[in-house]
């Protein structure tokens, strides 16, 4: 009976080692998930300016997550890493969306190109202007004729309009910030 109760007196001990580390686990995830979200959003601000009301709104609702005692760490920690995950996805797809962007200090409706991570492009509805996005510089840069072309090419293939097809797309070099 004695050994026993030592074994049940051990498992005690053992659980309530695991009931400490748990609270310490707490203690330090928390300021980790704080920082993943800090990481995020500053991540999405040197990042090419897509999508941006969406993936701000993202962030926001990351961190009012963070904020709620009835939702639970492990609910708060997954949905940092869907964050992160659908960020990771915007660097394999090519998309085509329509958005208001500010060029020149006009705001315009274009029809906007992106290419995975790599170039994000955009040409106006009349088909007259398009420009290529500067990452270094934080500029669009004006696409010449045979760029244009090329652009309004990866628009109908983003949309599927026309079949997957090689396009030679101009792309602004990547700076040593740049990832």
């Amino acid at each position: 009976m004695q050994r026993l109760v030592d074994s049940q007196d051990e498992e005690k001990r053992l659980i309530a080692r695991q009931i400490a580390d748990i609270d310490l686990t707490r203690q330090q995830i928390v300021p980790l998930m704080l920082r993943m979200i800090d990481q995020l959003e500053t991540f999405i601000s040197n990042d090419r300016p897509f999508l941006l009301a969406e993936r701000s709104r993202r962030v926001q609702q990351l961190t009012d997550l963070m904020d709620r005692a009835d939702v639970t760490l492990a609910e708060k920690y997954r949905g940092i890493l869907e964050a992160y995950q659908i960020e990771l996805d915007y660097s394999r797809t090519l998309e085509a969306s329509q958005e208001e962007l500010q060029v020149d200090g006009v705001l315009r409706t274009v029809d906007v190109l992106r290419v995975g991570r790599t170039g994000l492009y955009y040409q106006t509805l009349d088909r007259q202007d398009a420009a290529y996005w500067d990452n270094r510089q934080k500029v669009w840069v004006t696409a010449n004729g045979a760029q244009r072309r090329a652009i309004q090419r990866g628009l109908r293939i983003a949309s599927q309009q026309l079949a997957p097809e090689l396009l030679e797309l101009p792309v602004a070099a990547a700076s040593d910030g740049d990832e």
